[in-house]
């Protein structure tokens, strides 16, 4: 992601701006007005339509719905764009939460790949056709 980032509130507030390019964000708090997290865009979408993307949500804030928020905010992003084809992720070779975050958002796993400084790591898809939209 860019070393620049753009504040997203989480969710369904109009205070702070909806996600605007394929830029990093810093998802915060509604209610609390805190940061609880961020992600966004690795990129813009390459040659054939596909996007990633990427998040991390604060330990104090886990297990309350606020990372599959933001994933679902950015593949919905993603896919108001002509462009876009797919969207993917990768997360650790191993069932985690990140697993489970992605699952819920109707993303589908791919296949192992080989990471140089992670070993193997787990590639997530979902392409507009399947998207929960």
């Amino acid at each position: 992601m860019s070393g620049e980032y753009q504040a997203f509130s989480l969710p369904e507030d109009e205070s702070l701006p909806l996600p605007n390019g394929w830029n990093g964000y810093l998802f915060i708090h509604p209610q609390q007005a805190v940061l609880v997290g961020n992600g966004g865009f690795k990129g813009e979408p390459n040659e054939s339509g596909i996007v990633e993307i990427g998040y991390e949500i604060a330990a104090e804030y886990w297990n309350r719905g606020l990372a599959t928020e933001a994933v679902q905010g950015l593949i919905d992003y993603a896919f108001d764009r002509e462009e876009v084809r797919a969207v993917n992720a990768h997360t650790l070779g191993e069932a985690n939460a990140s697993n489970r975050v992605l699952q819920k958002v109707g993303m589908r796993f791919v296949s192992d790949v080989v990471h140089s400084q992670l070993g193997t790591i787990w590639l997530w898809q979902i392409d507009r056709d399947s998207a929960n939209r």
